[in-house]
């Protein structure tokens, strides 16, 4: 049983399309591995943004410690 209080309306549909008694009514594989690509697009493009920025980050910080080292050397 699903729980439609819960469960996104999208899910549900799926779900009753995939149990439909007529099998031509049913998604075929290829329909949804189309249907779950287009559903993670927008997370994986969401994931690269995230990591994209984590590794600016970092390199930020590796130039802020090099010049900082650089600065301490030149001082001694």
């Amino acid at each position: 049983m699903i729980d439609t209080k819960t469960t996104p309306q999208f899910i549900i549909e799926l779900v009753r399309r995939c149990w439909d008694a007529e099998p031509s009514n049913r998604p075929t594989a290829q329909g949804l591995k189309k249907l779950f690509d287009e559903l993670l697009k927008p997370n994986i493009s969401d994931f690269s943004c995230k990591f994209q920025n984590q590794l600016e980050t970092m390199a930020n910080n590796f130039q802020d410690i090099e010049s900082s080292e650089e600065s301490s050397e030149g001082i001694a």
